[in-house]
């Protein structure tokens, strides 16, 4: 076993445990590290590079031969760099995307810079970004121009496998006042060298491009200066770009899907509000489009033979799939293997050039789940590795979807785990609001927070509340200004659900959340103060113009304008918009957490909330993590939180079960 791929023998997912009672689970066992995060196949299907957590909140790389079961080679840093994202160049060289963590509440953000390494560990190459001959590693050499832009890997080319395609931009664009409207520029890179070449750009705002597999960039997506979003086409590379007629009107945006492998087709998404997602395939010949679908939509599955689409993924609840092309052979092989996993999300993780190999990620609510390989050769599905061996989903609870009405007549997403499910009866219950908000959602799948309260018997209500991501345009866009209105009267709306079906017990619920999550605790315990006998904020946001000068988010043109859009910029109404105005009517037991070294959600911001309950005379439980950003990296400090929050949950609405640590 390495450190990368554990068992490439065959195993099955089991629990380490040997607990019968979930409630004496340790806590450790939920907060640890997984083993495995990430993977992909390699196009000769000899290798998988796989994603894993290091040094507490980083990413490292490891690859993996097949066969071999051999560790043959690892990407990592020994700065504050992590490696936010990676591909496969082609079958023997991996390109990786170098991030820095601002504390695991938050994604890496990426720095614009490009790692190349061999599958054998030799030739570590920094091949784009404004260190150019620095070290970005001790093993990593460089000989990159020096360049102050950043770049991102936009398509690999399976006819060009020693060049990729990467959009560019410029940080000193003159004369622009938004990140979002600095050029962004089409270019070849060399992925042994670094070097680049400058393609013809369409010249839109926000743009994307995808090519065919010898890399001509035929399609292309972004906004014109005039703020409408465009699809522009192009019969070959160096043929002038032409713009394609947008069925149903403006689109508030345009997604690429890709290029099809002769170049042929093209497809993409447009999103609006008042319309669901629609799929429409591109043809150059005749210049024509064709509506495939019109729905609202989690993911196109491309072929890998054609790089057609074949089917949809949905996340609206239980995750499903139709089939757009059901007599495809590649439909039929994932619709075999969804069959071999019944009641579990099945995916295709990646598949070899030759589709004689086929990467499967399995999972479910009950299991963090793993990856499995497919051999259609002697058609024999292995199971490679686990994400978290030592979890025994027998253990865990149900996550069962469900929709709430909200008071306006909106359709509401939400999920519940309980150890009864929806049957549970007159629970202690929890309610957990996720961050973002915009975009980001819950989805139905082993969530570690909410399976370490249902092990203590609690009841977890998580709510997809208007803005968030995955159920379409409109409902994304609904969120947009009201922070602190309508999103926090859908959280309500979904508590009352739970307690007018009787899973809930009225007079036991509590409302816990990180980032924004935490200023959706803290603002729904001063609206709603009759409703939550108790409110735990972790990193959370209580002062929205303090925000928006004190936070990382305000540094740049891209946050700012984020901020404006999400929030708006009228003084009485941040004022009115920030739990801190109004700590004066809460009721509620309050637990207040934060890392003093958060740059996302400065500390100041939980400092500013607690000189406001000071000054109402309000009682608060105070944890002070020194040292920690944006979420808790060290595990001890994780340890000692969810040790403290469970003991508060248990003083206020809980069975007492306490916990293991």
């Amino acid at each position: 076993m390495n450190r990368f791929i554990a068992g490439l023998a065959g195993l099955a997912v089991a629990g380490a445990s040997a607990a019968q009672d979930p409630s004496q689970i340790p806590i450790s066992d939920f907060t640890r590290r997984a083993d495995l995060e990430f993977a992909r196949l390699s196009p000769d299907g000899d290798y998988i590079a796989a994603s894993r957590f290091v040094n507490d909140d980083k990413y490292a790389v490891g690859i993996t031969n097949i066969s071999t079961n051999a560790l043959t080679a690892t990407l990592a840093f020994a700065t504050d760099e992590s490696v936010g994202g990676f591909w496969w160049a082609n079958p023997k060289r991996l390109i990786a995307a170098t991030a820095r963590s601002l504390g695991r509440l938050d994604q890496p953000y990426l720095t614009g810079e490009l790692i190349g390494i061999d599958a054998d560990g030799k030739n570590h190459k920094y091949l784009f970004g404004y260190r150019g001959t620095d070290t970005a590693g001790t093993k990593i050499t460089t000989g990159a121009i020096k360049r102050r832009a950043s770049a991102y890997l936009t398509a690999t080319l399976r006819g060009d496998p020693d060049n990729v395609l990467i959009q560019t931009r410029e940080w000193d664009s003159a004369n622009v006042r938004r990140w979002d409207d600095i050029p962004r520029r089409l270019e070849r890179m060399n992925v042994k060298t670094g070097r680049t070449e400058l393609l013809e750009s369409p010249g839109l705002l926000q743009s994307r491009s995808v090519a065919d597999d010898a890399g001509n960039a035929l399609l292309a997506a972004g906004r014109e200066t005039t703020g409408e979003w465009v699809v522009q086409a192009r019969r070959a590379e160096g043929a002038g770009w032409t713009r394609i007629p947008v069925p149903g009107g403006r689109a508030n945006r345009i997604l690429l899907e890709g290029v099809s492998r002769d170049g042929a087709t093209g497809y993409f998404v447009t999103q609006r509000v008042g319309s669901p997602d629609c799929l429409y395939e591109y043809r150059f010949a005749d210049a024509g489009v064709t509506e495939l679908k019109c729905v609202n939509f989690d993911e196109v599955v491309l072929s890998n033979a054609e790089r057609m689409p074949i089917a949809l993924y949905f996340e609206d609840g239980l995750p499903s799939t139709e089939y757009l092309r059901p007599e495809h052979p590649e439909a039929k092989r994932l619709r075999a293997i969804s069959a071999a996993f019944p009641g579990q999300r099945v995916q295709l993780a990646g598949t070899s050039s030759d589709n004689s190999r086929a990467l499967i990620h399995v999972s479910a609510d009950r299991t963090p789940g793993g990856y499995y390989l497919l051999d259609e050769k002697t058609k024999n599905l292995r199971f490679l590795a686990p994400h978290r061996r030592w979890i025994d989903p027998r253990l865990m609870a149900p996550m069962a979807p469900a929709t709430v009405k909200a008071r306006d007549g909106l359709d509401v997403p939400v999920f519940l785990t309980a150890r009864d499910g929806l049957k549970a009866r007159k629970a202690p219950m929890v309610v957990m609001p996720h961050g973002g908000p915009h975009g980001i959602r819950d989805y139905w799948r082993w969530d570690q927070t909410a399976q370490l309260l249902a092990s203590r018997g609690y009841a977890v209500l998580q709510v997809n509340y208007r803005g968030s991501g995955g159920y379409g345009y409109s409902f994304e866009d609904a969120g947009y200004r009201h922070w602190g209105t309508k999103i926090q009267d859908d959280i309500a709306d979904a508590t009352r659900w739970a307690i007018a079906q009787g899973i809930a017990d009225p007079a036991r619920v509590c409302i816990y959340g990180g980032s924004f999550g935490g200023y959706s605790a803290l603002m729904s315990a001063t609206r709603e103060p009759d409703l939550y006998r108790c409110a735990i904020g972790f990193a959370g946001v209580y002062d929205l113009a303090a925000q928006s000068t004190d936070s990382d988010i305000g540094d740049g043109k891209l946050g700012r304008q984020y901020l404006e859009e999400a929030v708006g910029s009228d003084p009485a109404a941040l004022r009115d918009g920030s739990p801190a105005t109004h700590v004066a009517k809460i009721k509620a037991a309050l637990l207040i957490a934060h890392g003093t070294m958060d740059k996302r959600v400065p500390f100041s911001q939980a400092k500013r909330l607690r000189s406001a309950l000071d000054a109402a005379q309000k009682p608060y439980e105070w944890l002070e993590y020194v040292g920690e950003e944006h979420g808790l990296s060290k595990p001890e400090n994780e340890l000692d939180f969810y040790t403290k929050l469970l003991a508060f949950l248990d003083k206020h609405i809980g069975p007492g079960a306490g916990g293991k640590g």
